[in-house]
Protein backbone atom coordinates (compact mmCIF):
# COMPACT_ATOMS: atom_id res chain seq x y z
CA UNK A 1 0.00 0.00 0.00
CA UNK A 2 1.56 3.41 -1.04
CA UNK A 3 1.40 5.87 2.12
CA UNK A 4 -1.75 8.05 0.56
CA UNK A 5 -3.70 4.47 0.97
CA UNK A 6 -2.13 3.72 4.58
CA UNK A 7 -3.66 6.54 5.95
CA UNK A 8 -6.88 6.41 3.67
CA UNK A 9 -7.24 2.69 5.68
CA UNK A 10 -5.83 3.55 9.10
CA UNK A 11 -6.81 6.92 10.36
CA UNK A 12 -10.35 7.65 12.22
CA UNK A 13 -9.70 10.91 13.74
CA UNK A 14 -11.73 14.35 12.58
CA UNK A 15 -13.64 14.01 8.43
CA UNK A 16 -11.03 10.94 7.90
CA UNK A 17 -13.45 8.52 5.53
CA UNK A 18 -12.32 6.03 7.81
CA UNK A 19 -13.83 7.44 10.81
CA UNK A 20 -17.00 8.74 8.93
CA UNK A 21 -17.58 5.30 8.10
CA UNK A 22 -17.25 3.82 11.16
CA UNK A 23 -19.63 6.79 12.60
CA UNK A 24 -22.57 4.30 10.53
CA UNK A 25 -22.00 2.08 12.87
CA UNK A 26 -23.02 1.51 16.64
CA UNK A 27 -19.59 1.21 18.76
CA UNK A 28 -19.36 -0.11 22.04
CA UNK A 29 -18.57 2.68 24.23
CA UNK A 30 -17.42 0.86 27.30
CA UNK A 31 -18.61 -2.09 29.31
CA UNK A 32 -21.54 -1.85 31.35
CA UNK A 33 -20.16 -3.10 34.29
CA UNK A 34 -17.79 0.28 34.06
CA UNK A 35 -21.06 2.44 34.63
CA UNK A 36 -23.34 -0.02 36.78
CA UNK A 37 -23.98 2.26 40.04
CA UNK A 38 -26.88 4.70 39.22
CA UNK A 39 -25.15 8.18 40.39
CA UNK A 40 -21.67 6.72 40.27
CA UNK A 41 -18.38 8.03 39.38
CA UNK A 42 -18.75 9.10 35.41
CA UNK A 43 -16.53 7.63 33.01
CA UNK A 44 -14.46 9.12 30.48
CA UNK A 45 -14.59 7.81 27.32
CA UNK A 46 -12.59 8.53 23.76
CA UNK A 47 -14.07 6.91 20.28
CA UNK A 48 -12.46 8.14 17.08
CA UNK A 49 -10.63 10.75 18.93
CA UNK A 50 -13.42 12.26 20.52
CA UNK A 51 -13.81 12.77 24.18
CA UNK A 52 -17.04 12.11 25.96
CA UNK A 53 -18.38 11.37 29.34
CA UNK A 54 -20.77 8.03 29.94
CA UNK A 55 -22.91 8.11 33.27
CA UNK A 56 -25.77 6.58 34.83
CA UNK A 57 -28.34 8.72 36.90
CA UNK A 58 -30.48 8.40 39.56
CA UNK A 59 -32.99 6.52 37.89
CA UNK A 60 -30.70 4.04 36.42
CA UNK A 61 -30.95 4.92 32.96
CA UNK A 62 -27.49 5.53 30.88
CA UNK A 63 -26.71 8.31 28.93
CA UNK A 64 -23.49 9.58 27.04
CA UNK A 65 -22.64 13.26 26.08
CA UNK A 66 -19.56 16.15 25.91
CA UNK A 67 -18.76 18.02 29.24
CA UNK A 68 -20.32 21.20 29.47
CA UNK A 69 -18.85 24.31 32.82
CA UNK A 70 -21.21 26.88 32.08
CA UNK A 71 -23.10 28.42 34.91
CA UNK A 72 -26.43 27.41 35.34
CA UNK A 73 -27.86 31.25 34.47
CA UNK A 74 -25.18 31.74 31.76
CA UNK A 75 -27.36 32.91 28.88
CA UNK A 76 -25.03 30.58 26.65
CA UNK A 77 -26.59 27.74 27.74
CA UNK A 78 -30.13 29.29 26.44
CA UNK A 79 -28.76 29.10 22.97
CA UNK A 80 -26.74 25.77 22.65
CA UNK A 81 -26.99 22.44 23.78
CA UNK A 82 -24.65 19.76 24.91
CA UNK A 83 -23.78 17.35 22.24
CA UNK A 84 -25.80 13.73 23.63
CA UNK A 85 -25.34 10.36 21.62
CA UNK A 86 -28.03 7.96 21.04
CA UNK A 87 -26.72 4.98 23.56
CA UNK A 88 -27.84 1.13 23.88
CA UNK A 89 -27.13 -1.36 26.58
CA UNK A 90 -26.48 -5.20 24.94
CA UNK A 91 -24.20 -8.08 25.83
CA UNK A 92 -22.23 -6.75 28.50
CA UNK A 93 -21.54 -3.19 26.60
CA UNK A 94 -22.73 0.39 26.11
CA UNK A 95 -23.13 0.96 22.52
CA UNK A 96 -23.10 4.55 21.34
CA UNK A 97 -24.35 6.14 18.35
CA UNK A 98 -21.47 9.02 16.67
CA UNK A 99 -23.27 9.77 13.19
CA UNK A 100 -26.13 11.60 11.70
CA UNK A 101 -28.69 11.92 14.37
CA UNK A 102 -31.49 12.09 12.21
CA UNK A 103 -30.63 8.77 10.42
CA UNK A 104 -29.50 6.35 12.79
CA UNK A 105 -29.66 2.93 11.85
CA UNK A 106 -31.65 0.19 14.11
CA UNK A 107 -29.00 -1.25 16.60
CA UNK A 108 -27.98 -4.52 15.00
CA UNK A 109 -26.89 -6.70 18.42
CA UNK A 110 -24.43 -8.91 17.62
CA UNK A 111 -24.18 -12.98 18.27
CA UNK A 112 -23.52 -13.09 22.02
CA UNK A 113 -26.59 -11.15 23.01
CA UNK A 114 -28.35 -14.39 22.44
CA UNK A 115 -26.43 -15.90 26.17
CA UNK A 116 -27.33 -14.91 29.02
CA UNK A 117 -25.63 -11.80 30.94
CA UNK A 118 -23.71 -14.55 33.51
CA UNK A 119 -22.92 -16.63 30.30
CA UNK A 120 -20.63 -13.39 29.04
CA UNK A 121 -17.72 -12.66 30.05
CA UNK A 122 -15.18 -9.65 28.78
CA UNK A 123 -11.53 -8.89 28.65
CA UNK A 124 -10.89 -5.09 28.09
CA UNK A 125 -7.23 -4.13 27.07
CA UNK A 126 -5.33 -0.74 25.73
CA UNK A 127 -3.37 -1.60 22.60
CA UNK A 128 -0.74 1.91 22.11
CA UNK A 129 -1.10 1.45 18.59
CA UNK A 130 -3.84 1.10 15.31
CA UNK A 131 -7.14 -0.41 14.98
CA UNK A 132 -5.90 -1.95 11.61
CA UNK A 133 -2.69 -3.18 12.44
CA UNK A 134 -4.34 -5.09 15.56
CA UNK A 135 -7.38 -6.30 13.17
CA UNK A 136 -4.91 -7.92 11.00
CA UNK A 137 -3.57 -10.20 13.86
CA UNK A 138 -7.07 -10.88 14.83
CA UNK A 139 -7.89 -12.30 11.12
CA UNK A 140 -4.28 -13.90 11.09
CA UNK A 141 -4.87 -17.92 11.65
CA UNK A 142 -1.36 -18.91 10.38
CA UNK A 143 0.25 -17.11 13.50
CA UNK A 144 -1.66 -18.83 16.67
CA UNK A 145 0.40 -22.29 15.51
CA UNK A 146 3.82 -20.60 16.60
CA UNK A 147 3.27 -17.18 18.52
CA UNK A 148 0.25 -19.11 20.99
CA UNK A 149 2.40 -22.52 20.68
CA UNK A 150 2.34 -22.85 24.51
CA UNK A 151 -1.07 -21.97 24.94
CA UNK A 152 -3.01 -24.01 22.11
CA UNK A 153 -0.61 -27.31 22.48
CA UNK A 154 -0.77 -29.96 20.02
CA UNK A 155 -2.64 -33.22 21.34
CA UNK A 156 -3.61 -36.60 20.09
CA UNK A 157 -6.73 -37.12 22.16
CA UNK A 158 -9.19 -34.46 21.24
CA UNK A 159 -10.74 -34.23 17.64
CA UNK A 160 -11.30 -29.86 18.18
CA UNK A 161 -10.17 -27.36 19.91
CA UNK A 162 -10.72 -28.65 23.53
CA UNK A 163 -10.08 -25.86 26.29
CA UNK A 164 -8.18 -26.55 30.09
CA UNK A 165 -7.75 -24.39 32.60
CA UNK A 166 -4.52 -23.25 30.81
CA UNK A 167 -5.04 -24.09 27.44
CA UNK A 168 -6.81 -24.52 24.24
CA UNK A 169 -5.51 -28.16 22.86
CA UNK A 170 -6.15 -28.95 19.04
CA UNK A 171 -6.18 -31.73 17.30
CA UNK A 172 -3.44 -30.78 14.79
CA UNK A 173 0.28 -30.01 14.41
CA UNK A 174 0.03 -28.28 11.12
CA UNK A 175 2.25 -25.05 11.15
CA UNK A 176 1.25 -23.78 7.53
CA UNK A 177 -2.61 -24.01 7.13
CA UNK A 178 -4.27 -23.18 3.66
CA UNK A 179 -6.18 -20.33 3.80
CA UNK A 180 -9.27 -19.63 1.41
CA UNK A 181 -11.61 -16.65 1.69
CA UNK A 182 -15.35 -15.74 0.74
CA UNK A 183 -16.31 -12.00 0.45
CA UNK A 184 -19.28 -11.34 2.10
CA UNK A 185 -21.89 -8.24 2.40
CA UNK A 186 -20.79 -7.85 6.25
CA UNK A 187 -17.48 -8.09 5.54
CA UNK A 188 -15.60 -12.14 4.98
CA UNK A 189 -15.36 -15.39 6.09
CA UNK A 190 -12.23 -17.35 5.67
CA UNK A 191 -10.78 -20.95 6.81
CA UNK A 192 -7.42 -22.14 7.86
CA UNK A 193 -7.36 -25.91 6.94
CA UNK A 194 -5.13 -27.67 8.55
CA UNK A 195 -3.67 -31.65 8.31
CA UNK A 196 -5.47 -32.97 11.86
CA UNK A 197 -2.97 -35.83 13.36
CA UNK A 198 -6.42 -38.62 12.98
CA UNK A 199 -6.82 -39.77 9.57
CA UNK A 200 -5.58 -36.80 7.40
CA UNK A 201 -6.39 -38.99 4.06
CA UNK A 202 -10.44 -39.07 5.28
CA UNK A 203 -10.69 -35.03 6.79
CA UNK A 204 -9.45 -31.74 7.32
CA UNK A 205 -9.14 -29.75 10.54
CA UNK A 206 -11.06 -26.37 9.63
CA UNK A 207 -11.22 -23.41 11.91
CA UNK A 208 -13.33 -20.41 10.43
CA UNK A 209 -13.30 -16.92 11.36
CA UNK A 210 -15.70 -14.12 10.28
CA UNK A 211 -15.04 -10.41 9.76
CA UNK A 212 -18.00 -8.00 10.39
CA UNK A 213 -16.74 -4.45 9.28
CA UNK A 214 -15.95 -2.90 10.80
CA UNK A 215 -14.23 -3.74 13.39
CA UNK A 216 -15.88 -7.16 14.84
CA UNK A 217 -13.81 -10.67 13.91
CA UNK A 218 -15.89 -14.04 15.68
CA UNK A 219 -12.78 -16.25 16.17
CA UNK A 220 -12.61 -20.56 15.88
CA UNK A 221 -14.83 -21.74 19.27
CA UNK A 222 -13.47 -24.35 21.30
CA UNK A 223 -16.18 -27.06 23.29
CA UNK A 224 -16.80 -24.71 26.16
CA UNK A 225 -17.09 -21.12 24.87
CA UNK A 226 -17.56 -19.12 21.50
CA UNK A 227 -15.05 -16.29 20.74
CA UNK A 228 -15.58 -12.81 19.79
CA UNK A 229 -13.32 -9.58 19.33
CA UNK A 230 -13.91 -6.12 18.63
CA UNK A 231 -11.11 -4.00 17.72
CA UNK A 232 -12.31 -0.72 18.13
CA UNK A 233 -10.37 2.88 17.21
CA UNK A 234 -9.71 5.36 20.32
CA UNK A 235 -7.83 7.37 18.12
CA UNK A 236 -5.68 7.11 15.02
CA UNK A 237 -2.77 5.78 17.36
CA UNK A 238 -4.32 4.20 20.24
CA UNK A 239 -7.11 0.62 20.10
CA UNK A 240 -9.25 -0.45 23.07
CA UNK A 241 -9.05 -4.64 22.79
CA UNK A 242 -12.27 -6.44 23.60
CA UNK A 243 -12.14 -10.34 23.82
CA UNK A 244 -15.64 -11.65 24.57
CA UNK A 245 -16.04 -15.33 25.51
CA UNK A 246 -19.52 -16.31 25.64
CA UNK A 247 -21.99 -19.89 25.64
CA UNK A 248 -25.92 -19.76 25.89
CA UNK A 249 -25.29 -22.84 28.12
CA UNK A 250 -21.78 -23.23 29.11
CA UNK A 251 -19.25 -20.42 28.88
CA UNK A 252 -16.50 -19.29 31.29
CA UNK A 253 -16.71 -16.83 34.32
CA UNK A 254 -15.68 -13.42 34.00
CA UNK A 255 -12.97 -14.08 36.65
CA UNK A 256 -11.36 -17.54 34.88
CA UNK A 257 -11.40 -15.41 31.58
CA UNK A 258 -9.44 -12.80 32.81
CA UNK A 259 -6.97 -14.76 34.39
CA UNK A 260 -6.79 -16.91 31.78
CA UNK A 261 -5.92 -14.11 29.15
CA UNK A 262 -3.96 -12.40 31.80
CA UNK A 263 -5.73 -9.22 31.88
CA UNK A 264 -7.04 -9.29 35.51
CA UNK A 265 -7.90 -5.54 36.35
CA UNK A 266 -5.70 -4.06 39.03
CA UNK A 267 -3.16 -6.84 38.59
CA UNK A 268 -2.54 -7.37 34.94
CA UNK A 269 -4.45 -3.75 33.77
CA UNK A 270 -4.81 -0.38 34.64
CA UNK A 271 -8.22 0.29 36.49
CA UNK A 272 -10.44 2.98 34.55
CA UNK A 273 -7.54 3.16 31.44
CA UNK A 274 -6.96 -0.96 31.07
CA UNK A 275 -3.58 -0.11 29.91
CA UNK A 276 -1.07 -3.34 30.13
CA UNK A 277 0.99 -3.96 33.39
CA UNK A 278 3.02 -6.03 30.83
CA UNK A 279 4.21 -3.07 28.35
CA UNK A 280 6.95 -2.29 25.49
CA UNK A 281 9.20 -0.54 28.36
CA UNK A 282 9.05 -3.54 30.51
CA UNK A 283 9.61 -6.24 27.54
CA UNK A 284 5.74 -6.94 28.28
CA UNK A 285 7.69 -9.08 31.44
CA UNK A 286 9.19 -11.69 29.21
CA UNK A 287 10.31 -14.37 31.01
CA UNK A 288 13.68 -16.07 29.36
CA UNK A 289 14.21 -18.67 32.54
CA UNK A 290 10.36 -19.94 31.26
CA UNK A 291 11.09 -19.88 27.43
CA UNK A 292 14.41 -21.80 28.02
CA UNK A 293 12.30 -24.59 29.72
CA UNK A 294 9.81 -24.62 26.59
CA UNK A 295 7.64 -21.54 26.70
CA UNK A 296 7.51 -20.25 23.13
CA UNK A 297 7.15 -16.64 24.36
CA UNK A 298 8.13 -16.39 27.62
CA UNK A 299 4.57 -13.69 28.03
CA UNK A 300 2.28 -14.87 30.03
CA UNK A 301 -1.65 -14.62 28.17
CA UNK A 302 -2.31 -15.00 24.72
CA UNK A 303 -3.25 -10.62 24.39
CA UNK A 304 -0.21 -9.75 25.54
CA UNK A 305 1.70 -12.07 23.45
CA UNK A 306 -0.35 -10.33 20.25
CA UNK A 307 0.39 -6.70 21.84
CA UNK A 308 3.70 -7.26 21.75
CA UNK A 309 3.63 -8.35 17.84
CA UNK A 310 0.84 -5.55 16.98
CA UNK A 311 3.05 -2.35 19.00
CA UNK A 312 6.14 -3.58 17.93
CA UNK A 313 5.20 -1.97 14.18
CA UNK A 314 4.47 1.21 15.76
CA UNK A 315 1.96 3.76 16.44
CA UNK A 316 0.67 3.11 12.67
CA UNK A 317 2.37 0.33 10.75
CA UNK A 318 3.75 1.18 7.41
CA UNK A 319 2.79 -0.89 4.77
CA UNK A 320 4.33 -0.20 2.04
CA UNK A 321 7.07 -2.55 2.15
CA UNK A 322 5.09 -5.57 3.30
CA UNK A 323 5.61 -8.73 1.05
CA UNK A 324 2.39 -10.77 1.65
CA UNK A 325 2.59 -14.74 1.13
CA UNK A 326 -0.22 -17.32 1.09
CA UNK A 327 -1.36 -17.32 4.35
CA UNK A 328 -2.39 -13.79 4.25
CA UNK A 329 -4.64 -13.86 2.15
CA UNK A 330 -7.27 -12.85 4.72
CA UNK A 331 -4.93 -9.84 5.77
CA UNK A 332 -5.19 -8.45 2.21
CA UNK A 333 -8.66 -9.06 1.50
CA UNK A 334 -8.97 -6.98 4.54
CA UNK A 335 -6.85 -4.04 3.58
CA UNK A 336 -8.63 -4.11 0.46
CA UNK A 337 -12.69 -4.35 1.63
CA UNK A 338 -12.26 -1.63 4.14
CA UNK A 339 -9.73 0.34 1.64
CA UNK A 340 -12.49 0.29 -1.10
CA UNK A 341 -15.19 0.71 1.55
CA UNK A 342 -13.32 4.12 2.70
CA UNK A 343 -13.53 5.24 -0.68
CA UNK A 344 -16.64 4.39 -1.07
CA UNK A 345 -17.91 6.73 1.92
CA UNK A 346 -15.44 9.71 0.36
CA UNK A 347 -18.38 9.74 -1.87
CA UNK A 348 -20.82 9.72 0.02
CA UNK A 349 -21.69 6.09 -0.75
CA UNK A 350 -23.74 3.77 2.65
CA UNK A 351 -21.08 2.08 4.95
CA UNK A 352 -20.23 -1.41 4.58
CA UNK A 353 -22.43 -3.87 6.04
CA UNK A 354 -25.17 -1.01 6.08
CA UNK A 355 -27.32 -1.45 2.91
CA UNK A 356 -29.80 -3.24 1.15
CA UNK A 357 -28.03 -6.41 1.81
CA UNK A 358 -27.36 -6.39 5.14
CA UNK A 359 -26.87 -9.35 7.07
CA UNK A 360 -28.43 -9.51 10.80
CA UNK A 361 -25.38 -9.78 13.01
CA UNK A 362 -26.89 -12.36 15.87
CA UNK A 363 -27.25 -14.81 12.93
CA UNK A 364 -23.36 -14.60 11.96
CA UNK A 365 -21.03 -17.53 13.64
CA UNK A 366 -17.43 -19.10 13.39
CA UNK A 367 -16.95 -22.80 12.77
CA UNK A 368 -14.38 -25.13 14.09
CA UNK A 369 -13.59 -28.75 13.80
CA UNK A 370 -13.12 -31.51 11.61
CA UNK A 371 -14.89 -32.04 8.07
CA UNK A 372 -14.60 -34.60 5.59
CA UNK A 373 -12.33 -34.28 2.60
CA UNK A 374 -14.28 -32.50 -0.28
CA UNK A 375 -17.08 -30.83 2.00
CA UNK A 376 -17.43 -27.18 1.15
CA UNK A 377 -16.67 -25.37 4.28
CA UNK A 378 -18.37 -22.10 2.75
CA UNK A 379 -21.85 -24.06 3.70
CA UNK A 380 -21.02 -24.46 7.53
CA UNK A 381 -22.81 -22.09 9.47
CA UNK A 382 -24.73 -19.92 6.93
CA UNK A 383 -28.18 -19.25 7.60
CA UNK A 384 -30.25 -19.31 4.42
CA UNK A 385 -30.84 -15.71 4.91
CA UNK A 386 -26.99 -14.80 4.45
CA UNK A 387 -26.61 -16.84 1.56
CA UNK A 388 -29.47 -15.51 -0.37
CA UNK A 389 -28.39 -12.20 0.17
CA UNK A 390 -24.80 -13.31 -0.46
CA UNK A 391 -25.74 -14.52 -3.82
CA UNK A 392 -27.55 -11.12 -4.67
CA UNK A 393 -24.84 -8.38 -3.55
CA UNK A 394 -22.41 -10.70 -5.49
CA UNK A 395 -24.84 -10.83 -8.82
CA UNK A 396 -24.68 -7.43 -8.22
CA UNK A 397 -20.71 -7.09 -8.24
CA UNK A 398 -20.45 -5.46 -4.62
CA UNK A 399 -18.30 -7.70 -3.73
CA UNK A 400 -14.54 -6.26 -4.64
CA UNK A 401 -11.48 -8.73 -5.60
CA UNK A 402 -8.16 -6.37 -5.09
CA UNK A 403 -7.15 -2.86 -5.74
CA UNK A 404 -6.80 -2.40 -8.94
CA UNK A 405 -8.15 0.88 -10.50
Amino acid sequence: MTPEQNDLLCRVEGNAPMGRLMRQHWLPACMIEEVAEPDGTPLRVRLLGENMVVFRDSEGRIGALDMSSEPADAKLRETMKTKAYPVREAGGFVWVWMGDTDNVLPFDPPNWTAAPADKISIVKMHGACNWAQILEGSIDSAHSSSLHSTNMPTATEVSGSTATDSAWLRPSADKAPRIEVQKTPFGFRYVAIRKPIVEPDKQDYVRMTLFVAPFTVHIPSNDQYHLSQMLVPVDDENTMFYWIAWHPEKGISQDAWRKFCGAELGQDVEPVTFKKIRNAENNYLQDRAAMKAGDFTGIYGIPAQDMAMWESMGPIADRSEDRLGSSDKAIFTFRTLMYRAAQAVERGEPAIGTGESRIPHAKLMSFEGMVPKGDDWRLLNVSDEERRLSSAAEDKGDLVEDLAG
